[in-house]
């Protein structure tokens, strides 16, 4: 088979808009680092437990949004 399904943990994230920052690299980030991330930019809560983390270093500012429920 042409494809072999061997995946590995290694990917490319690439975040653009408003209140990223440019020019950075983010060492560490996780596929499960995406959803807190997306509800931290759309001011919307994180519910415990949830895995991953905002991905803060990528953010221009941190605003009071980012709770948990």
């Amino acid at each position: 088979s042409q494809f072999d399904a061997d995946h590995q943990p290694e990917g490319v994230l690439i975040m653009s808009g408003p209140d990223i920052l440019t020019g950075h690299t983010i060492q560490g980030a996780t596929l499960a680092d995406l959803a807190p991330t997306i509800l931290h930019l759309l001011q919307l809560p994180t519910i415990e437990p949830m895995d991953g983390r905002v991905l803060r270093e990528a953010l221009k500012t941190i605003t009071p949004s980012s709770f948990t429920i």
